[in-house]
C-alpha cells in the first residue's frame, strides 16, 4: 500500500540515499523511481520541492547532461547528509 511523505520525510529520505550510493546521478523521475521505497508516493512536485530546498542549502546540485537531461548529483558532505537522517547510527 502506498502512502504519501511529508517534505522533511523525502530529504530525509533522499540523504540516506545519496550517504549509501554518493556517486548517484539521476533525473527527477529517475529518483523519484530509483531512490525512493517502492510504496512511498511522491509527486513529481514533491519531489522538485524536496531537491530545490536541497540545492538551496548547497547539498545537491543539479547539471545538464550533454543530452540536454536535467540531472541531480550530490554535493554535500556525509555529516551534512547524517544530518539530515534522524535516527540513524553514525557509520
Amino acid at each position: 500500500m502506498a502512502h504519501s511523505l511529508d517534505s522533511n520525510a523525502i530529504v530525509a529520505a533522499l540523504a540516506a540515499y545519496l550517504l549509501g550510493h554518493p556517486l548517484a546521478v539521476d533525473s527527477i523521475d529517475g529518483i523519484r523511481r530509483w531512490w525512493m521505497d517502492e510504496e512511498d508516493d511522491v509527486t513529481l512536485n514533491q519531489m522538485r520541492e524536496a531537491l530545490t530546498w536541497m540545492q538551496a542549502r548547497a547539498l545537491i546540485e543539479e547539471v545538464c547532461a550533454a543530452d540536454g537531461r536535467r540531472l541531480w548529483r550530490r554535493t554535500a558532505t556525509d555529516d551534512q547528509l547524517r544530518a539530515l537522517c534522524p535516527g540513524r547510527a553514525p557509520d
